[in-house]
């Protein structure tokens, strides 16, 4: 598929694919994004999208996801704005913000906090912020997506069946 950078942002994340949809782990290095993915991919029938980057984009009727990785824009994303990217995309399900826990747990988030923890993910990814409109499209791409998307925050642990438990309940 493709799509014009103005309406793409990177991030630094993981995400799997549940139930046809691409789940969107938010948190910084070592928090436990690729070691959730593994469990749900492990225990819950997931399949491993991205592993530490991942592209959202805005296409015509909803938010899709795709692997970042390797892809050729990854590095210069803000200097290609407004060219098109081959994308290939998951259809957006949730995002969710991790923190380790003696408790497993997901409770939902106001926009606003979805908003900054999507910021945050965006300035960890170290993108190139020198271009001011392009960072200006980008910060309206995620204030609108942390309106219209499911948002969460997961306590958890590392037992695979309390994971299990709490995605088979979205």
């Amino acid at each position: 598929m493709l799509v014009n950078t103005k309406k793409v942002i990177g991030l630094h994340a993981a995400s799997v694919i549940l139930n046809g949809s691409a789940f969107v782990f938010l948190g910084p290095s070592g928090a436990g994004k690729s070691t959730i993915c593994r469990l749900l991919a492990d225990y819950a029938n997931a399949t491993l999208l991205a592993d530490d980057k991942i592209f959202i984009a805005e296409i015509e009727s909803g938010f899709y996801v795709s692997d970042a990785t390797d892809h050729p824009f990854a590095a210069r994303l803000i200097d290609s704005f407004g060219a098109l990217m081959q994308l290939d995309s998951i259809p957006l399900g949730s995002i969710v913000r991790i923190y380790q826990s003696s408790s497993t747990c997901m409770e939902s988030i106001t926009a606003l906090e979805g908003c900054c923890l999507l910021t945050k993910s965006y300035g960890e990814l170290m993108i190139n912020l020198k271009d001011k409109c392009a960072c200006r499209e980008n910060f309206a791409l995620m204030a609108k997506l942390s309106r219209v998307t499911q948002m969460y925050r997961l306590n958890f642990t590392l037992f695979p069946a309390d994971l299990v438990e709490v995605f088979s309940k979205d």
